[in-house]
């Protein structure tokens, strides 16, 4: 009971300071914003990337926004609307039905690619699925683009599907 209570005093205590009815929450003085692009379908998947050549990269572009609050989306773009520095999560389900490859998952800032923004995967026919993903930071300015895409290390190339995905950005300060 009194470890009940205890939670309750907090989680009001928390309420009060920070209140509720705001997407705009402040952390050390500065509002916190994000942003988040997503898309799911099992069965078929819900993009389908052929590579025009080996270590090529192909844009993500048939994500659903989610929750913008300090960012606009649009064909898979994720549009800061604020300047600061933001940690970005992505993960994805990924698949193919074709021999084995060798993938990776990159973040670009207004079409420049982060090496600290990627994944390396491996599809073969004996495990014809993977579930890539990166953490990392980066700076963006006020209308900047953050965008993912996906690029195969063998030739001849193989097709990859995308079963799902999320892409998440906060901003952690200026």
């Amino acid at each position: 009971m009194k470890k009940t209570f205890f939670v309750a005093i907090c989680l009001a205590f928390f309420i009060l300071v920070f209140g509720c009815t705001s997407p705009d929450y402040y952390v050390n003085q500065n509002q916190v914003y994000y942003g988040g692009d997503w898309n799911k379908q099992d069965n078929t998947g819900f993009q389908t990337i052929s590579f025009p050549a080996n270590d090529v990269y192909v844009f993500v572009t048939k994500l659903n926004p989610g929750a913008l609050y300090g960012f606009t989306a649009s064909d898979g773009n994720l549009f800061a609307q604020y300047p600061g520095n933001y940690l970005v999560l992505a993960s994805a389900s990924a698949g193919q039905s074709m021999g084995s490859s060798e993938y990776g998952m990159k973040g670009f800032v207004n079409g420049v690619g982060f090496e600290k923004c990627y994944s390396h995967f491996h599809i073969s026919a004996a495990a014809p699925t993977a579930n890539p993903n990166f953490n990392c930071f980066v700076s963006l300015g006020a209308g900047d683009r953050f965008s993912i895409g996906f690029d195969d290390h063998v030739n001849p190339t193989n097709d990859l599907t995308l079963d799902s995905m999320n892409v998440t950005i906060f901003r952690i300060g200026d």
